[in-house]
């Protein structure tokens, strides 16, 4: 058998071409996955941050608001409390306390 040795060469340069153009497409479409998914991540946090700093903005004048109403029941119940020692004091029975909290369910 005779070979053509200029063709051969020309073969394996054709040859290691193809296994380098295909190796650095693997290494770059695997590069490009990593920063498409790391974008994709980096816009999933952001957006959930975006939503929690929105949620605490709501949230924040309710607890606000729930504190308010609490101090204000302590008053009322501070209230109710020396007003039915003042009715007994008296010789009275004050009139009995009737919950209307409704069920949750």
């Amino acid at each position: 058998m005779n070979f053509d040795t200029d063709a051969i060469v020309t073969l394996v340069g054709i040859i290691a071409g193809l296994i380098g153009g295909l190796a650095g497409a693997y290494f770059t479409s695997a590069s490009q996955r990593a920063k498409v998914k790391f974008e994709n991540e980096k816009s999933i946090a952001d957006t959930n941050e975006v939503i929690r700093k929105t949620v605490m903005e709501l949230i924040q004048p309710l607890r606000e608001r729930i504190d308010m109403l609490e101090s204000e029941l302590a008053d009322w119940m501070d209230w109710a409390g020396r007003l039915v020692k003042q009715i007994k004091a008296k010789g009275d029975e004050p009139v009995p306390f009737k919950n209307t909290k409704k069920e949750q369910t």
